[in-house]
């Protein structure tokens, strides 16, 4: 007779073998029963092909392998995966995640306690170098509030997480639309919250991310998320501009207060590219100065939100 399987935890992958096999070596020392849980691997259409040695061989837990040949992005493979899962719990773990033997079984008793999803905390890999952006990175969402806490749907994250697979069901998975870097994320929090889906943070179990990058690594990337990104989430969610505080570049009127004008006023000052040029100088020369979250804060919002509006005016043109 087969196992029941309880939670189906989905990770998508594409070209890193060696992650993959550190994310295996973890679920196997797992505390919660092996028999009641399965990992399904979406295999995003490598360059190098499937990591077969990697998924080869026997498992006290069940291994489910899903490969494409065409690249589908983020959002597409997520829900290749968890349209195979046969738990009535769903976890999405990233695959350059190590997870400590605990986090099954802390992250089960969550979601069980709350009804709802639980993004889970996640800290830099200890074999990682440590950096500025290492530290902000790992700082930011549900991670700036007590473990426990409800976040709202803005600091819904896939990194990892579990929630009911109902909730996946009753607001139909990622929005596949999200093709390029990030959003996914955003959009079915925020439509999970809509769904009245309860989404808490849990900080007693974290889990290890190797996510080696400095800023220099990453700032294309946020230019894409605002040229490509910001615009669907903005046409989606009337609350897009406030969330991702555009409204105080361009709509500084309905941001209120006096103290509010001057901070606006301030924003607008520092959104010139010598300036962003200057403090991006800085921070690449010196990755590992402690520097502020503000700076990050900044440079961020510079790039997507001038890629944003760039993009704006271009489709007005």
């Amino acid at each position: 007779m087969a196992s029941r399987i309880e939670l189906s935890i989905v990770t998508i992958h594409r070209s890193d073998a060696d992650a993959l096999m550190r994310l295996r070596a973890s679920l196997s020392r797992q505390t919660y029963p092996h028999h009641s849980f399965e990992w399904i691997v979406v295999d995003d259409a490598s360059p190098e092909g499937p990591p077969d040695t990697v998924l080869a061989g026997s498992s006290d837990f069940s291994i489910k392998r899903a490969f494409y040949a065409s690249h589908g992005g983020r959002a597409v493979s997520r829900n290749r995966g968890w349209k195979k899962a046969r738990g009535a719990l769903a976890a999405f773990v990233d695959a350059d995640v190590e997870l400590p033997s605990m986090w099954v079984e802390m992250m089960v008793r969550a979601v069980e306690q709350t009804g709802g999803a639980v993004v889970s905390r996640l800290l830099p890999h200890p074999s990682l170098p440590e950096t500025a952006y290492q530290r902000y990175y790992h700082s930011r969402g549900g991670a700036k509030l007590t473990s426990g806490s409800r976040i709202p749907g803005k600091y819904f994250t896939t990194g990892a997480v579990m929630l009911p697979k109902q909730c996946l069901d009753q607001v139909s998975g990622f929005d596949e639309s999200f093709a390029g870097w990030g959003g996914e994320d955003l959009d079915l929090g925020l439509r999970l919250e809509r769904a009245a889906c309860p989404i808490h943070f849990e900080g007693r179990v974290a889990g290890y991310h190797y996510h080696d990058r400095r800023w220099v690594d990453v700032e294309e990337m946020y230019r894409q998320y605002g040229a490509s990104v910001v615009p669907l989430l903005t046409e989606r969610y009337p609350e897009a501009e406030k969330l991702l505080s555009l409204h105080r570049l361009f709509r500084p009127a309905e941001a209120g207060g006096v103290s509010n004008a001057v901070r606006n006023t301030l924003i607008r000052a520092f959104m010139k590219k010598s300036l962003y040029r200057t403090i991006r100088a800085l921070v690449a020369f010196f990755p590992r100065l402690a520097w502020p979250d503000p700076v990050f804060d900044y440079m961020i919002f510079f790039l997507y939100s001038r890629a944003w509006f760039e993009q704006r005016e271009r489709g007005r043109a």
